[in-house]
């Protein structure tokens, strides 16, 4: 939960300000290209 959920919450806050003074801008959170894709045997 603290690499995966709480890490990208917290820099999203930190850095969602500084977005936010400069004009805007975006946040995109790719993670693995591997997670977009399923393979056949690998799911639980």
């Amino acid at each position: 939960m603290d690499t995966n959920f709480y890490g990208p919450l917290l820099m999203t806050r930190a850095f969602a300000a500084i977005l936010g003074a400069h004009g805007g801008g975006a946040i995109l959170n790719v993670v693995s290209a591997l997670s977009w894709f399923t393979a056949p045997g690998a799911g639980a």
